[in-house]
């Protein structure tokens, strides 16, 4: 036989080592070795799959069929409020609504001024005043010249063209009459005072307290407060409802002479009073015609006559303050010191300015008149 040459023997040892390292290749794969590429079409079948071992997020979206809903989660926290839209279309214009109740009249505009003529009782009078009650419209008290008597009136109207018939509140015969004043008191009803002029040795200071705006007759309280001897009356409506009302009025001081006296109510229709308080100076005709203010302090200033005696020249305008709003006291002050030529010749009128100084009127009869003169105290 013959012999295989050397280079017959290298060929095969080659060929048998490609061969054996191929098929360790085949069965021996290194880790992470095979890809997309090494794996045919269709060569992966369901049956090559691990059970359990594919998740949702390996299939496409709508490749898996979807499952029941879950359950509602919790409310989110409301987010910030965003910006305002712009104004929706103004709507159409509703139904007109059904007409209201008739309200009250009005201030006079046309003409600025109605005078209105007040027929029967009341056109044969003496003293008349009036106040704005609390439905706003007027009220009359005045003294009937026939008979002497008090008597009121309520308008229905600011014009008082149409107005109630007078009630009595003074008794009639000639038994009442003088001197009247009018005001509203603290609880909003009217309170009238007047001198009681029968028998004229005994004149008294009377007071009435009307139970409403119409003073209903039936309802009025009329106290006696005490004696006076001469003429006037007024009201002065307190600051506090410890003295609720004061009335003023001219009463003996002994002898010929009179001084002027506060009488203190303690309640509002004046049935209950506290001493009054007299002028600190009672050696003359003094208090004739009061009228009366509540000053800035809450304490009532009275203006009123004193008559022509002891040397003095002239009836006098007198102001008599009281000292707090119950008028423990009274301290007077002559206009005579401020006004040397003044004759008073009717009753005085005073009210209290913005500044709080009362201003007092009067009218004046010397020879520098007949004036008007107006007062303004410094204080």
């Amino acid at each position: 036989m013959r012999t295989p040459s050397p280079a017959l023997v290298v060929s095969l040892i080659a060929l048998a080592v490609a061969l054996g390292g191929t098929g360790y290749a085949v069965t021996q794969l290194p880790k992470n070795s095979v890809g997309t590429k090494q794996i045919k079409n269709g060569a992966v079948t369901g049956a090559k799959v691990k059970a359990g071992s594919l998740t949702a997020k390996v299939f496409k979206p709508g490749a898996l069929p979807a499952g029941p809903r879950g359950a509602a989660g919790a409310t989110g926290a409301q987010g910030a409020t965003g910006a305002q839209g712009p104004a929706g279309a103004t709507g159409a214009t509703g139904p007109t609504g059904p007409a209201g109740p008739t309200g009250p009249s009005g201030a006079l505009t046309a003409p600025p001024y109605a005078v209105t003529q007040l027929t029967g009782a009341i056109a044969d009078s003496d003293t008349v005043r009036t106040v704005i009650t609390s439905d706003g419209t007027p009220a009359i008290a005045f003294i009937q010249n026939s008979d002497k008597s008090v008597q009121y009136l309520k308008c229905s109207n600011i014009r008082c063209t149409q107005a109630a018939d007078p009630v009595t509140i003074g008794s009639a015969g000639g038994a009442e009459g003088g001197n009247l004043d009018m005001a509203m008191g603290q609880d909003g009803n009217p309170i009238i005072a007047w001198n009681h002029q029968a028998p004229a040795t005994a004149r008294t200071l009377r007071v009435a307290h009307c139970p409403d705006s119409a003073c209903t007759a039936s309802g009025v309280v009329t106290t006696t407060l005490g004696t006076v001897v001469q003429q006037g009356a007024s009201i002065v409506v307190g600051s506090t409802a410890a003295y609720p009302v004061f009335v003023a009025g001219s009463v003996s001081a002994g002898g010929s002479n009179t001084t002027l006296a506060v009488f203190r109510c303690t309640n509002v229709t004046c049935t209950t009073q506290d001493t009054p308080v007299t002028s600190d100076n009672p050696d003359l005709l003094r208090g004739f015609l009061p009228s009366g203010t509540l000053g800035a302090a809450g304490n009532p200033v009275i203006a009123s006559m004193r008559d022509d005696v002891i040397g003095i020249a002239t009836d006098t305008l007198m102001i008599d303050s009281c000292s707090d709003a119950s008028c423990a006291s009274v301290s007077s002050t002559a206009q005579e010191s401020l006004d040397t030529t003044q004759l008073i010749t009717s009753q005085p009128g005073i009210a209290t300015l913005a500044t709080g100084q009362p201003m007092a009127v009067y009218y004046d009869g010397s020879n520098n008149g007949p004036l008007l003169m107006g007062l303004r105290c410094p204080a």
